[in-house]
């Protein structure tokens, strides 16, 4: 369990000081969602070291785990991803920043299209003032992901309506040769899925024994600090002469290499 502890520790230690490094920037999409995985993988860091630490009193504490692992191991894919973007791309800079901005984008949009197809199916249900301030909400404080909107209580349009399934972004890391490795990343998830969707098979994995449900945690967890360094590394391919970012790589690296 010490190796646990160090690995979040580390994690919370490194995302917090990238995050404020970057705190004054005027973030396009690509740093946007950097940004935003480094603070949920701070902030899920912080909550597990403090659910594990009272693991050995009461095991039940292990569902929390697993939902919030789940939920990290989703922003993996989606980092992997990204970066089999950039390795398709090595040969075409501006193809591979457009591709690039283009995915974050998407990615960045679920939320408000989920939001916005739930304000749709309100119609004629509550008040079409309440309505329209929802929508007017809805686009101020997410406008990169809706086109020009005039305020007017009409039913805004989202730029991007594609969004990748988990299954979907799996099979892209496995069509890249360097990347299939961490196909490992999907089967932890598909595991993990099982807690955050209510069924059957649940009731079997909150039975395991505590010793096989710390070394499931454990595998999940040396991911993590993998999740940084790929989020750094997407990061230098937009601040290429950041000294910052490229002595943090180098500590990353060793922290995995000793780990």
């Amino acid at each position: 369990m010490e190796n646990i502890f160090k690995r979040l520790e580390f994690v919370i230690k490194e995302s917090e000081e990238i995050t404020k490094h970057f705190h004054e920037t005027k973030s396009e999409e690509v740093t946007f969602l950097c940004l935003s995985i480094l603070d949920r993988l701070n902030f899920s860091s912080e909550s597990l070291k403090i659910l594990i630490e009272k693991f050995n009193g009461n095991i039940k504490v292990e569902y929390s785990c697993g939902i919030i692992i789940r939920s990290i191991l989703l922003d993996y894919l989606i980092v992997l991803n990204a970066h089999e973007i950039c390795e398709r791309n090595e040969s075409d800079t501006g193809k591979l920043y457009t591709e690039l901005q283009n995915f974050c984008l998407m990615m960045l949009c679920d939320t408000p299209r989920n939001t916005l197809k739930y304000f749709e199916s309100l119609k004629d249900i509550i008040p079409k003032d309440s309505l329209d301030k929802m929508y007017i909400d809805l686009v101020v404080t997410n406008q990169e992901c809706f086109e020009s909107y005039n305020n007017d209580g009409s039913t805004p349009v989202i730029k991007i309506k594609e969004y990748k399934t988990p299954a979907q972004l799996f099979g892209k890391l496995m069509s890249s040769k360097s990347l299939r490795k961490y196909r490992y990343v999907y089967e932890a998830y598909l595991f993990y899925s099982k807690y955050e969707h209510f069924g059957r098979m649940f009731y079997g994995l909150s039975r395991k024994k505590a010793i096989e449900q710390l070394a499931s945690i454990n595998e999940a967890l040396k991911e993590f600090p993998k999740i940084l360094l790929f989020t750094v590394n997407l990061l230098e391919t937009l601040y290429v002469s950041d000294d910052f970012l490229k002595e943090k790589t180098v500590n990353i690296v060793s922290f995995i290499d000793n780990f």
